[in-house]
């Protein structure tokens, strides 16, 4: 009994310690790189559609508000108003954030930096027990690696959406597999209400109730996600008297269209023609990762078709979407391909090519942290 409960300690112990290392990792490079190394671009800060403070030079904690970050604090101070850009963006986490803060009477800024860690801490250890079942402790020890080494897992350290969908998605595929239907509820209503491909959830669960020939209440709750999409709208028109607020705002980021769905040749010219190693139009790396999920779409849809559904709903749409555009960060959504890499860098690679792997994510992860607390593009 007692070697019973050693093994079982074990095997919770090393996901959270390996946690724990790449939290205090990161933040331990952010001090250095704003001590040593740092190169704040006031020339982006004066020229992005919203600073944090807003109004004023930057200050020390401006490298923790650089891009989509101040849109958010502005929403979480401020609110919804008619005609910002900030509209653009969805309610649930910069709610979350005013919440928190005004509870515990702390700023924005930090509350929005603690609720990323702890929620992004509770995704990563719901994947890591996900995969554990579905596979064993070696695989999924591997997938969390090749997840927290990836460059845009630097997105969970910082006030944006990242670690509250991460966390939702796991939730949801988590309940979805223990058959908790509560959970799932509750995550499929949330999803739409944080990102807009939060609405895309009703894929994987259409096509899970369909394949897995579940009972009349898992059918009824396909409905769950259009009312979480639909309290969107209520909010947006409480807020602004416009439900399609939201949509308007796209007009400042001129790239993103849903026309780009139709526009296939446009999209494989984008593809093939990077402009630099990594920025906001053309990337070389965005679409590396691309071509990357594109190889592990069959290994995908060998080990699970519902994830296949998810990840075509979150890794290529938003691709084709935006051309690109910020995909370090969105592609850190499709966890299967992290799934595909684990179960690679466990069985097939040997050692010295799975710390060649591991090792380039993480220098170009430390390399985009670097870049996102100056203010340099960095997904």
């Amino acid at each position: 009994m007692k070697t019973i409960m050693c093994a079982k300690v074990y095997v919770l112990a090393r996901p959270l310690l390996l946690l724990f290392a790449y939290k205090a990792l990161v933040l331990t490079l952010l001090t250095i790189f704003l001590r040593m190394f740092g190169d704040f671009d006031i020339g982006m800060y004066q020229r992005v559609l919203q600073q944090w403070p807003r109004g004023e030079k930057p200050i020390f904690s401006s490298h923790f508000a650089t891009w989509d970050s101040a849109h958010y604090l502005f929403l979480s101070e401020v609110g919804y108003v008619k005609g910002a850009s900030s509209c653009a963006f969805y309610p649930l986490w910069p709610f979350m954030v005013k919440w928190c803060a005004d509870i515990f009477g702390v700023s924005h800024l930090l509350t929005g930096i603690v609720l990323a860690n702890v929620l992004s801490a509770i995704g990563v250890m719901c994947f890591h027990r996900l995969m554990r079942e579905k596979y064993n402790h070696e695989h999924a020890m591997w997938a969390t690696v090749a997840l927290l080494a990836f460059p845009g897992a630097m997105f969970f350290f910082f006030n944006y959406t990242e670690s509250l969908f991460f966390c939702l998605m796991m939730i949801f595929f988590w309940g979805w597999h223990r058959e908790r239907i509560l959970w799932v509820i509750a995550a499929s209503f949330l999803l739409p209400l944080t990102r807009t491909v939060g609405i895309f959830i009703i894929i994987p669960m259409a096509w899970g109730v369909w394949q897995e020939r579940r009972c009349m209440k898992w059918i009824v709750i396909l409905v769950v996600p259009l009312l979480g999409w639909y309290v969107y709208f209520l909010w947006m028109k409480i807020m602004t008297g416009n439900p399609l607020e939201g949509f308007d705002a796209q007009k400042y980021w001129s790239v993103n269209s849903v026309y780009n769905l139709v526009k296939p040749l446009q999209f494989i010219k984008t593809l093939l023609s990077p402009l630099e190693f990594h920025g906001y139009y053309g990337s070389f790396i965005d679409r590396i990762w691309f071509v990357l999920l594109w190889c592990s779409l069959y290994a995908i849809w060998r080990v699970d078709r519902q994830w296949f559904c998810w990840t075509l709903m979150i890794g290529i749409v938003p691709a084709v979407i935006t051309h690109f555009v910020s995909y370090t960060r969105y592609v850190t959504m499709a966890f299967p391909l992290f799934v595909i890499w684990g179960i690679i860098l466990h069985q097939n690679f040997r050692n010295i090519f799975r710390y060649i792997f591991i090792g380039i994510l993480a220098i170009l992860q430390v390399w985009l942290l670097w870049r996102h607390v100056n203010f340099r593009w960095a997904g």
